[in-house]
């Protein structure tokens, strides 16, 4: 866009030599990002081999706040394995004011390679009950756009409906799934997708919590 903000700025005679230096520009830093992901993905193996963790293959995604911040994702059999990392190991600094909220926590959690740690994430619960629930909720016919798009998908929790009233002994919950492309470290997860149910009687609703909220539900079905 600068490029292009730059050429519409020239004489026309100009035009040319600015779109082709913006041009220029976007493609050294596709270089420089192809470059990066490439360590980040040997470091992820580096890693992995030394953290003794069995896994089916690594994966680097560019994050927020620095060129040299990075996610990797590893799929093991049934989760998977995260970690968070700057390649270019220096801390990072955000201005600590209060109205940047939680961002200063999210840029320190990518830290050097040497203090790397994985974290994991399951696909589905452990316990039987909970884990047979998820799996019939992720197989339903209306949830098919979610699994989809989904490429790393993996339960985000399962909770108590806190906003809704509840006959007496009845329970109600939300089963939430995510993608673990868009979920941000050192804060909860923030693409949520998944069903509620008002009692243990009602039927389950297709919802989405909005982005960065605790239970701000968003109907879906």
């Amino acid at each position: 866009m600068s490029g292009l903000g730059l050429a519409l700025c020239r004489p026309p005679r100009r035009r040319a030599r600015a779109a082709l230096a913006g041009l220029g520009l976007l493609c050294a830093y596709v270089g420089v990002q192809g470059v990066l992901r490439h360590r980040a993905l040997e470091l992820g193996n580096e890693s992995l081999h030394a953290a003794g963790i069995q896994a089916q293959g690594v994966d680097a995604l560019p994050q927020p706040f620095s060129p040299f911040n990075w996610k990797l994702i590893a799929r093991a059999e049934t989760d998977y394995h995260v970690a968070h990392v700057n390649l270019a190991g220096h801390p990072a600094w955000v201005p600590p004011w209060q109205v940047l909220g939680r961002l200063p926590a999210m840029a320190r959690a990518y830290v050097p390679p040497a203090r790397m740690a994985w974290t994991q994430r399951p696909r589905l619960p452990q316990a039987r009950a909970e884990r047979a629930l998820a799996w019939q909720l992720w197989a339903r016919p209306d949830f098919a756009d979610f699994r989809r798009f989904a490429v790393y998908p993996a339960l985000s929790a399962i909770t108590a409906m806190r906003a809704t009233p509840l006959p007496p002994g009845e329970a109600a919950a939300c089963v939430w799934f995510t993608d673990l492309r868009y979920d941000l470290p050192a804060v909860e997860d923030i693409f949520r997708y998944g069903y509620c149910r008002a009692s243990g009687q009602a039927p389950w609703r297709l919802y989405r919590l909005a982005y960065f909220s605790q239970d701000q539900r968003q109907r879906l079905d």
